[in-house]
């Protein structure tokens, strides 16, 4: 029994190590590349897809209103680890807590410069503040 405790301790140690090596990798703008969801309080829904020529559609849906949908610009700022949307809308008020009353505006400029990471399994996420945060889909879940 006592020589399974180490075994044990070498295993998890191992699979730590191995899991946030997966969040460590460095990330560049083809790892960005899809459409991503984010949920929304109220039960709405974003999504944000980058494309490889710097354009980016964004798509929100909130309940019993017609889709909002924006053409804009995207730019990754590796250095900083942090994105740079222009011509898209601001979903949440700067709280991040709840819908913004002016969802409907496309202010110029740069409307947001969330963070850029990857979950502890490798996965690219990219922050919309402490209440949501957009979860890369695969492209099977394109389709909704």
């Amino acid at each position: 029994m006592t020589l399974m405790k180490p075994i044990v301790w070498i295993l998890t140690f191992s699979l730590f190590a191995m899991l946030s090596g997966c969040m460590l990798l460095e990330i560049n703008e083809k790892d960005l590349l899809g459409k991503y969801c984010a949920k929304l309080p109220d039960g709405a829904v974003e999504y944000l897809e980058l494309r490889p020529n710097g354009e980016c559609i964004q798509e929100i849906l909130l309940k019993n209103r017609a889709p909002l949908i924006a053409h804009g610009s995207w730019r990754y700022h590796q250095e900083l680890k942090c994105l740079s949307l222009d011509g898209t809308r601001s979903a949440l008020t700067p709280f991040g807590n709840k819908i913004n009353p002016n969802i409907e505006q496309i202010l110029p400029g740069v409307t947001r410069g969330p963070a850029v990471y990857r979950s502890i399994l490798g996965k690219v996420i990219i922050g919309h503040g402490e209440y949501a945060h957009f979860e890369k889909m695969a492209p099977s879940e394109y389709a909704r």
